[in-house]
């Protein structure tokens, strides 16, 4: 009996010996690079260096970086700007009784004059004229932060450039007036900038929109003219009859 248990174990063990299997060795194949390969990767390896260092001296100039963190910013405000003005749009449109449809249209103002900032701070600044209802002005209060009546003194001190309207008419501009950096300062803090950006609103940049402006709806004005039914209409007088 004792034997044929030896017999047994020794059959078990070696099933289980049998069972086990030595891993596959992972042959590595050594992959060697020609010539050119290996001259890239040089040169790779060399221009890598080179701008690592060239990184460094640039992180030390602190001109380039007060123009990298100017940048930053000025971009943040764009987005924050921006999503007031895309809440101020989205303002409901008042119906009136007659059937007359008044929606909100603001827009940044003449970018290329005012800068990306500029454009977008004049733009809520000046339609604070548009909130003619107290439930208006009481929303876009609590959409912009700024006190309506501060928005309102902007609008009237920034004036409004000539424009062609939709009466086929060329619409006189109101002149800017003194002090409406007051208003402007106030309103940038109001939206969360720095005070210092109502200064990228100067008069010689208003002049030059106001120029530009006029120049613009004159030009409409004169298109309009040259249309041959058109111009017969506007020299139409009472002695023609």
């Amino acid at each position: 009996m004792a034997k044929e248990l030896v017999s047994m174990n020794e059959v078990a063990v070696n099933a289980k010996v049998k069972t086990v299997r030595a891993p596959k060795e992972n042959k590595i194949k050594e992959v060697k690079m020609t010539a050119l390969e290996k001259k890239i990767a040089e040169r790779m390896l060399a221009k890598q260096t080179a701008k690592a260092a060239k990184d460094e001296v640039l992180a030390n100039n602190e001109t380039y970086v007060d123009y990298l963190v100017d940048k930053k910013i000025e971009n943040n405000n764009v987005v924050h700007l921006d999503a007031v003005i895309n809440q101020i749009n989205a303002m409901k449109t008042i119906v009136a009784q007659d059937g007359t449809k008044f929606a909100v249209h603001c827009y940044p103002v003449a970018e290329s004059i005012f800068g990306a900032v500029g454009s977008r701070l004049l733009a809520i600044a000046q339609i604070a004229g548009a909130m003619f209802t107290s439930e208006r002005q009481a929303e876009f209060t609590a959409l912009t932060s700024i006190d309506y009546l501060i928005g309102l003194d902007a609008y009237h001190k920034l004036g409004r450039p000539a424009y062609f309207s939709k009466q086929m008419t060329l619409v006189d501009e109101l002149p800017f007036q003194e002090g409406y950096d007051i208003p402007l300062m106030a309103i940038a803090a109001s939206l969360g900038l720095d005070t210092d950006e109502a200064k990228l609103i100067t008069d010689a940049k208003l002049t030059n929109h106001f120029s530009a402006s006029r120049k613009k709806a004159q030009t409409k004005l004169d298109e309009y003219n040259r249309t041959p039914v058109n111009a017969e209409d506007s020299a139409f007088t009472m002695d023609d009859k």
